[in-house]
């Protein structure tokens, strides 16, 4: 708690600092002078000297830092870093770069906030905060259920990272007499799935100025959803079949054939291996997968196939999908929940139209955050900012014991 004093001098502090920053909003609204810029910049002075005297007296708690670096990065969006007044372009406060300086990249590689693999322009950029970075994440999810069914693993540098994993699924216990030596055995199979870092771009991002600049739309969420759909449509893809070599190894890649010989739709006269699946293929393909994977595993396909599924029957005529009245729930197909893959093959000839097993096992790697590279320049003439979000992702599938297999489509 503070004294009466020191409250009555916050205060007044406060106080001050309020009036400095309503003169230089008027200043900026009116057309500078080199008289009134060279104004303007002592009065910011002031204005930073007031802050560090109010901090001093009453420091911020993390929670509040936390709100104060939010609010600072919003800010950067719509105004960008520097104020110029003789352009008309506000700028943030020297406060609110502050609290965004620790927020800048660390390390010393390349990783698009300039140099030759940024994008034309692209000079400085932030880590979006947590609240920014929720709501892209939030977007990404939504988009492709890679980022739903995965593991997400976050990283505080893009260095080579090792993910062990082992395949012991053979080996059981012993029951042991009284003074009988325990059996030495080792676990059947120890590895290391090793994850990079690929960096992604959501492209550049234009919008007005005017939108950018409007504070009573809600232009934070609509540029994380704008990143997040981008960074997922590009990701979802290398996700699902990448191949590993200088870019991700997709869940198909990684994972291996069920060996069920597809028949197609018992129901169908005929029925065809090469266009159709049926109840007896997907049985096949559940059991394929080890139990203790098959317990917690799910199926994944794209929206055409699940279509088509929704038509099939069993042997006695009951459909085999089961829809669900839990919001976001796409349903159940033999008692396992179902995602959404739209990067994934449909029912054609020799294709791998559905995945079954453990897809948790497939690990993404983000590391760190994303980032935000603004654009001001480039595009001044058109009345537009220009925003690229980043981040970087690798992503495998812990393979061991084969906790994923997917049907193969006659050819």
């Amino acid at each position: 708690m503070l004294d009466k004093t020191t409250s009555a001098e916050l205060k007044e502090l406060r106080a001050r600092r309020k009036t400095i920053a309503h003169q230089m909003t008027a200043m900026l609204r009116n057309k500078f002078t080199a008289a009134s810029a060279a104004t303007f910049e002592v009065l910011n002075l002031a204005a930073e000297q007031l802050r560090q005297k109010i901090q001093t007296i009453e420091p911020d708690s993390p929670a509040q830092t936390r709100s104060a670096r939010n609010r600072a990065f919003s800010r950067y969006l719509r105004y960008g870093l520097h104020a110029s007044p003789e352009r008309g372009t506000f700028g943030i406060s020297t406060e609110d770069r502050d609290l965004l300086m620790p927020a800048l990249p660390a390390e010393t590689r390349d990783i698009g906030t300039g140099g030759e693999a940024a994008y034309p322009g692209a000079t400085a950029g932030f880590f979006a905060p947590m609240e920014f970075a929720n709501k892209t994440e939030a977007a990404l999810k939504f988009y492709g259920d890679m980022f739903l069914s995965s593991t997400i693993q976050k990283t505080g540098t893009g260095t080579p990272y090792p993910y062990p994993n082992s395949d012991d699924t053979s080996v059981s216990g012993e029951q042991v007499s009284e003074g009988a030596q325990v059996t030495s055995q080792d676990i059947a199979s120890v590895g290391q799935v090793v994850l990079n870092s690929y960096k992604y771009s959501s492209r550049l991002l234009k919008v007005s100025q005017e939108l950018a600049q409007d504070a009573y739309y809600d232009f934070d969420a609509y540029l994380a959803e704008q990143f997040g759909i981008r960074l997922a449509r590009a990701a979802n893809a290398k996700f699902t079949s990448g191949t590993g070599v200088g870019q991700p190894m997709g869940i198909i890649t990684a994972a291996v054939d069920s060996g069920v010989t597809v028949t197609g739709d018992e129901n169908a006269s005929p029925p065809d291996p090469t266009t159709q699946i049926g109840w007896n293929d997907l049985v096949g393909l559940e059991q394929s997968v080890d139990p203790l994977y098959r317990r917690r595993g799910a199926f994944m396909m794209h929206d055409n196939t699940l279509g088509y599924i929704k038509t099939l029957k069993d042997h006695n005529g009951r459909p085999i999908y089961k829809s669900s009245l839990t919001e976001g729930s796409l349903g159940m197909l033999l008692d396992h929940p179902l995602y959404l893959n739209n990067a994934m093959d449909q029912l054609e000839a020799g294709k791998k139209p559905v995945l079954f097993g453990a897809l948790d096992k497939y690990v993404i790697r983000q590391v760190k955050q994303m980032w935000v590279s603004r654009l001001t320049e480039t595009y001044v003439t058109y009345g537009q900012i220009g925003f690229i979000g980043w981040v970087r992702w690798d992503g495998n599938l812990l393979s061991a014991g084969n906790p994923v297999k997917y049907l193969t489509m006659h050819s």
